[in-house]
């Protein structure tokens, strides 16, 4: 208690007595936090009884995600950065995308660059820069051991332009005159009617008038080269670019040779490859006859 002498005599100050109470037991509380805190900062700092030593001598596992690896640091579980994800491409092509990605690290940095720039270009459907990409990666030297999956993959996007429904380097356009057909069409370009009607899929034969356009192929000899060995056959439509690759086989005794596509002479695709003993899928024969119509030719090699 706390008494003064004031005006009226001996006094009590009930207030200032409390105040000082209050402060002290402030002060308390604060020393015992400060001795909590030394001492759980003591603590953690002590070894667990539980915890095994590291054994200098032999390396702890670490689990990863894509198995066990072997750390020499510590032998607590740790998780390994993800496997860096295939990009979403269309089926057909993701095995390839995969695998251009699986080997990405091995190859020079070009390479890596022209894969990443394929790889998106496929992701995005863009037919263009997955073509140029693809042919930048053919001449590469290390890329030998695809060389054969990204042609195919080269030759079914060479196909899918081609077909696209917009002028290619395959392709032109010509105004119908009057009295022309379909036929009529094929005959004076050097095709043949399949040919025409994929390359219009929209245009109403029967309804043809004069002053419409349509599509035609602009190549007029395309070479189909058998490589007997190899067991598939390159197409190429103009200026001997590669175009598709097809795969067949021949007979043993079809010779190195070059064979005219000469209908009229009797000696059409089909007379031709049943001289040569050429086997392939339905869809491929029937593709190859709408190619190489009359002036086109077959080159027998023996690789």
């Amino acid at each position: 208690m706390s008494y003064t002498r004031g005006k009226f005599g001996v006094e009590y100050h009930p207030v200032e007595t409390e105040t000082h109470r209050l402060r002290g037991l402030v002060f308390v509380v604060l020393v015992l936090v400060a001795v909590a805190f030394v001492w759980y900062k003591i603590s953690s700092h002590k070894p667990s009884v539980d915890t095994p030593v590291e054994d200098p001598v032999t390396p702890a596992t670490v689990i990863g995600a894509t198995g066990p690896t072997i750390s020499a640091v510590t032998n607590a579980p740790v998780l390994l950065p993800p496997p860096k994800p295939t990009p979403t491409v269309a089926p057909e092509v993701r095995p390839l995308v995969k695998q251009l990605l699986d080997t990405e690290s091995s190859r020079p940095q070009q390479e890596q660059v022209l894969i990443r720039r394929y790889a998106e270009a496929e992701r995005q459907e863009n037919l263009r820069n997955s073509m140029d990409a693809i042919k930048k990666l053919y001449n590469r030297p290390s890329m030998a051991d695809l060389r054969d999956p990204l042609m195919r993959r080269l030759g079914d996007l060479n196909r899918q332009m081609l077909f696209s429904g917009n002028l290619t380097p395959w392709t032109r356009r010509i105004t119908v005159r009057r009295g022309d057909s379909r036929d009529r069409i094929a005959r004076e370009n050097r095709t043949t009617p399949a040919a025409v009607a994929k390359l219009n899929p929209l245009v109403k034969w029967e309804k043809l008038r004069p002053g419409d356009t349509v599509t035609v192929f602009k190549f007029l000899s395309p070479i189909l080269v058998v490589h007997k060995q190899l067991g598939y056959a390159d197409l190429s439509l103009l200026n001997g670019e590669f175009f598709r690759r097809y795969y067949l086989t021949t007979s043993k005794s079809a010779k190195c040779e070059v064979y005219p596509i000469s209908p009229e002479a009797g000696q059409g695709v089909s007379a031709r490859f049943r001289q040569l003993g050429i086997r392939l899928a339905p869809t491929d024969r029937a593709e190859l006859e709408m190619f190489l119509s009359s002036g086109a030719r077959i080159t027998v090699t023996e690789q």
